[in-house]
């Protein structure tokens, strides 16, 4: 039940209401669900959105991280610079572009300049190469 629990507890919180199990041992959790079914399935997004994060990704055996430091970390691990080859690309791909202009400091942005934030999304390719994506 556990791994039911993990990957669709929206389901088992009804079926345990369709069959008042919610008094029974192991079962108590679905009793939110019946109080206030929409708080309910809003704490479980929020629950699915975390447990999501905790596990590692892989594709294509290449594990994907989720942060420009967990990339140098598996670089680390790994004994290469794959990763970091990878984000200095993209980032010299964006500045040839002459889009933007990298600040360390918010507060050293020009008054006539908007911050726009960036979001860097890894990616590993079938032949082993490593691709990033900047999302604004």
């Amino acid at each position: 039940m556990k791994s039911i629990k993990e990957s669709d507890p929206l389901t088992l919180a009804k079926y345990s209401h369709e069959n008042q199990l919610y008094n029974l041992n192991g079962w108590k959790w679905t009793k939110r669900h019946k109080q206030n079914p929409n708080k309910f399935i809003r704490m479980l997004r929020i629950f699915k959105a975390k447990s999501r994060n905790a596990f590692k990704k892989f594709k294509f055996g290449v594990r994907n991280p989720r942060s420009v430091p967990d990339a140098l970390q598996i670089d680390k691990e790994n004994g290469n610079n794959l990763w970091l080859e990878a984000i200095n690309k993209e980032l010299e791909e964006l500045m040839k572009m002459d889009t933007f202009i990298f600040k360390d400091n918010i507060n050293d942005i020009p008054h006539d300049y908007q911050f726009i934030p960036t979001h860097l999304i890894f990616d590993a390719k079938y032949d082993g190469r490593r691709k990033i994506s900047g999302r604004r």
